[in-house]
């Protein structure tokens, strides 16, 4: 079997699994942030291909909800729109084919370490698990990571140390595309490249190429200050032995072996690779940053981005096993008796598993027999220290792309044994049948989804230009209803869920000089609320969430703490023209009550 036909095999499995995700949408959720970030990109940020620099005068604060990620997700989006057309269903198309990248990658660096057959099987695995078409930046993250990790590995072999200048331009695009993510996986880069330059037993014959043992420790001191920065960040026992601890055994394991020479380090040829990675990263990613930064406002644009620059501490303080054990293991029925709840469930355990399985593996080698298979160690290197698999967030899809790098380190380290003969043929039947279950789980579909035929299913209305089953089609339509007949020109959005009712703005097809919601609540401080007022006072129509106002009415020291002033501001300024209440119906989720209001003149309310 040749590398090609493998790879047009995985490819077909692919297209085959997922491609009903691309043309139908089964459920409101799968609408919400491509419709929201589409408008984005259209109306708000560009205008062509440039940022439109008059965006820095109609931004209110800095807890605008399409700034809440860095600008790759947009130029992707726009660059989608501007080639292919602007519906959610040839968004879909272009991430399905970015995302098909995800097989072929993992087959290449699975190739360097095990056979055809097992590379193959191993990467549709990996590709059925971890890949979802959705237009969230983690999806493009999975993509970038892989590509660059390639371009590492191959980095490697005789003459082909170019290959870091575009590894360093291709982790400047995972950082622009989610910064935080983008920043760990560099350390993950970094710690593979100073592996690849670490050789077994003392060397004197290297000469001025082995670093002292002070300067090699006081480069692992380096990932220990890292490693300190990203453990600070937990509020729970559970987190730091799940995450922080595979991730001291490795390192503690490599600085034992350097202290006492049973390892040395090349600390030429380690920071000669460092160079020509770090120069094209830092140069591409500062001039990507500057320059959205320049046309939206540097304040608030960094305010946002950095503020809390490694992730949500408010869901790491929850911990692992709050999150997973509680909510999927332990509430109702066991985990084993729901297959929804259990795949939940190896969600949240899994990475950390798999890096504690790949730490003690390591600390039960010898230092010579661990670099001897060094192409998996490598993988172990960048799983363990990939600290963005560190920070789990509360969204399934979000959980779906911290699969891919443990899988992949797993399957390498583990890849010796399948070669064995006389093992290979059963254990291959059996791969190959759990490998079909998400092929046939994704055929099958949504229950509900099929029951409606292809003739059946309801083109849905305004700019989503996608499928959805009949009933679910209506209830977005009749949801539209109140905003149609009653906003005219400029309105906001203003509520706990305003970032999903977004949404609107693009099914609306509205033009807009600006606009605000609020995606990251604990952004919304008091200076960002009187900022949002501020804008409320021309703004003649608004979408405000129901049950916000509601609760604000009833008793305003238990409504939405973050929303107060502008809840208070909004029911002595507006008053409510119609309201969309959804139906009782579970498969709504994703859409809001709300009120659509008219500001009172100032003659009548001042």
């Amino acid at each position: 079997m040749s590398d090609l036909l493998a790879l047009a095999g995985l490819l077909a499995c692919y297209c085959a699994s997922f491609l009903p995700q691309v043309l139908v949408c089964d459920s409101i959720p799968k609408l919400q942030l491509p419709l929201a970030m589409s408008y984005a990109a259209s109306a708000l940020l560009f205008d062509g291909w440039l940022a439109k620099p008059a965006i820095r005068d109609v931004i209110g604060s800095a807890a605008l909800v399409h700034l809440a990620y860095p600008p790759g997700t947009y130029l992707l989006i726009r660059a989608a729109q501007l080639t292919l057309g602007q519906t959610v269903l040839r968004l879909n198309v272009a991430l399905f084919a970015f995302e098909a990248l995800v097989p072929v990658f993992c087959y290449l660096i699975l190739r360097r370490v095990t056979g055809r057959l097992w590379a193959t099987l191993l990467a549709w695995l990996i590709a059925a698990h971890s890949v979802f078409i959705y237009t969230i930046p983690d999806f493009c993250n999975q993509v970038l990571v892989l590509a660059s990790l390639w371009a590492v590995l191959e980095a490697g072999a005789p003459r082909r140390r170019w290959l870091l200048v575009p590894a360093g331009l291709l982790c400047a695009a995972n950082a622009a595309f989610k910064q935080n993510i983008g920043l760990a996986w560099v350390a993950a880069v970094g710690a593979v490249l100073l592996l690849r330059r670490v050789k077994a037993g003392k060397d004197p014959a290297a000469g001025a190429a082995v670093f002292p043992r002070w300067a090699a420790l006081g480069v692992l001191a380096v990932f220990a200050a890292y490693g300190a920065l990203v453990t600070s960040l937990f509020a729970g026992w559970d987190n730091v032995i799940y995450f922080s601890l595979p991730f001291a055994l490795f390192w503690g394991w490599l600085f034992l072996r350097l202290g006492d020479r049973t390892l040395i380090l090349d600390g030429s040829g380690f920071f000669g690779d460092a160079a020509l990675f770090a120069i094209p990263f830092v140069l591409a990613l500062g001039a990507g940053f500057t320059l959205f930064a320049w046309n939206v406002g540097f304040e608030k644009y960094f305010d946002l981005l950095f503020r809390s620059p490694l992730g949500d501490k408010g869901l790491i303080a929850r911990g692992v096993s709050t999150r997973g054990l509680l909510y999927y293991g332990l509430n109702g029925r066991p985990a084993l008796l729901d297959p929804h709840r259990l795949e939940m469930f190896l969600l949240w355990y899994f990475p950390a598993a798999a890096n504690l399985l790949l730490a003690g593996r390591l600390l039960l080698s010898r230092p010579e027999d661990a670099l001897r298979d060094r192409a998996a160690l490598l993988l172990a290197a960048a799983s363990i220290t990939g600290a963005y698999m560190l920070f789990p967030l509360e969204s399934f899809f979000n959980l779906e792309t911290k699969l891919c790098l443990p899988l992949l380190a797993l399957a390498a380290a583990f890849s010796a044994r399948l070669r064995r003969p006389q093992a290979a043929p059963l254990a291959a039947v059996l791969l190959a049948a759990v490998l079909a279950l998400p092929l046939l789980k994704n055929l099958r579909g949504d229950e509900r989804l099929w029951a409606e035929s292809g003739r059946r299913l309801a083109w849905v209305a305004g700019n989503a230009g996608i499928y959805m089953p009949r009933p679910l089609a209506a209830e977005l339509e009749r949801s539209l209803e109140p905003l149609r007949a009653n906003v005219k020109g400029r309105f906001y959005v203003l509520g706990s869920n305003s970032a999903d009712l977004s949404m609107y703005y693009r099914l609306l097809d509205a033009r807009f000089p600006a606009y605000y919601t609020d995606l990251r609540q604990g952004y919304l401080n008091q200076r960002a609320e009187r900022a949002l007022i501020e804008a409320l006072r021309g703004c003649p129509s608004l979408i405000v969430e129901k049950d916000d106002l509601d609760a604000w009415r009833k008793d305003p020291s238990r409504a939405n703490r973050t929303l107060r002033e502008a809840l208070a501001y909004v029911d002595a300024h507006y008053d409510v023209v119609a309201a969309y209440v959804r139906s009782s119906d579970s498969g709504y989720a994703g859409l809001y009550d709300f009120y659509v209001m008219h500001r009172i003149s100032a003659s009548l309310k001042p």
